[in-house]
């Protein structure tokens, strides 16, 4: 039990194995396995726990984002008008 204990509190001990532990938690992985985490695995997850409509908000919202930061140009709004559809997008 001890050494047990101990292994934990220097897992979460860094921000690395903070982050690392809460990943394992949120998916239902065991720590050992997380190395094998794959970014098809993160996908399928997302596309298993969320709906077509949250997956598409959030793509659009990913778009409005790199438009603000510069990433990206679209000319059909003007920067009030950008800002308020993330406002928007973010909230709903």
């Amino acid at each position: 039990m001890l050494q047990k204990y101990g292994v934990y509190y220097g897992r979460v001990l860094s921000p690395i194995g903070r982050n690392a532990h809460f990943c394992c938690s949120r998916y239902g992985i065991s720590f050992y396995d997380s190395a094998f985490i794959t970014k098809g695995f993160v996908r399928s997850y997302v596309r298993r726990a969320q709906s077509l409509d949250v997956i598409l908000t959030v793509r659009c919202l990913l778009e409005l984002l790199y438009v603000r930061h510069g990433y990206s140009s679209l000319n059909l709004f003007t920067r009030d008008e950008l800002l308020y559809a993330i406002c928007r997008l973010s909230t709903s």
